[in-house]
C-alpha cells in the first residue's frame, strides 16, 4: 500500500475523505457493502493504511486465539485505552466479513461505548449478508456502496 500497487477503486479515495475529514464528535458506524470481489477488502485495507500513517489507532477485528478469542468483547475497550493511553489516538475499529469473523458490528459498538477514547467502526461485508446494522442512540451511521461494475478511470 505504501507505493500504491493495488488495484483502486474510484470510492477508495471518497472512503477515505470521510473517514478522516468527517470524524464526529459521537461514534459512528461506516457500512461498506459491495458484492464479493469487487475490492470493498483491499480497499478498508488501503484506508486503514493511510489513516495508520496520519496517526490513527487501527484495530483489525478478525478470529483469533489471545484477548479477544471467543469474541471476548469485554477486554476490547480496556484494551484498546492502554494501547493509546499516551499518544490520545482516534481508534478506528474495522470487521471484514462480520460473518466469517463472528463479530457482530452492534455488539463491537456496545463494547467500544465504555471507552473513553474517539472511535468509529468500519464494517465491511457483502450486500447479501443478512445482518442489521444499528445506527446508535444518535442515528449516526453512514453506507458505501460498492458499485459492482468498474467506471471508465478504473
Amino acid at each position: 500500500f505504501a507505493l500504491g500497487l493495488h488495484f483502486q477503486r474510484d470510492i477508495e479515495e471518497q472512503l477515505f475523505a470521510f473517514v478522516k475529514n468527517e470524524w464526529p464528535l459521537t461514534p459512528l458506524v461506516v457500512d461498506v457493502r459491495g458484492e464479493a470481489g469487487c475490492g470493498k477488502s483491499i480497499s478498508i485495507k488501503s484506508v486503514a493504511f493511510r489513516l495508520a500513517t496520519e496517526g490513527h489507532l487501527i484495530v483489525w477485528l478478525r478470529r483469533s486465539f489471545g484477548d479477544l478469542s471467543g469474541n471476548n468483547l469485554s477486554l476490547l475497550a480496556p484494551t484498546i485505552a492502554k494501547a493509546i493511553r499516551k499518544s490520545g489516538s482516534r481508534v478506528l475499529v474495522i470487521i471484514d466479513d462480520p460473518i466469517a469473523s463472528g463479530f457482530d458490528p452492534n455488539e463491537v459498538a456496545t463494547a467500544l461505548r465504555s471507552g473513553s477514547f474517539e472511535w468509529r467502526i468500519l464494517c465491511c461485508r457483502r450486500k447479501t449478508d443478512l445482518i442489521t446494522i444499528q445506527s446508535g442512540p444518535s442515528g449516526n451511521q453512514q453506507g458505501f456502496e460498492f458499485p459492482d461494475d468498474f467506471s471508465e478511470s478504473e
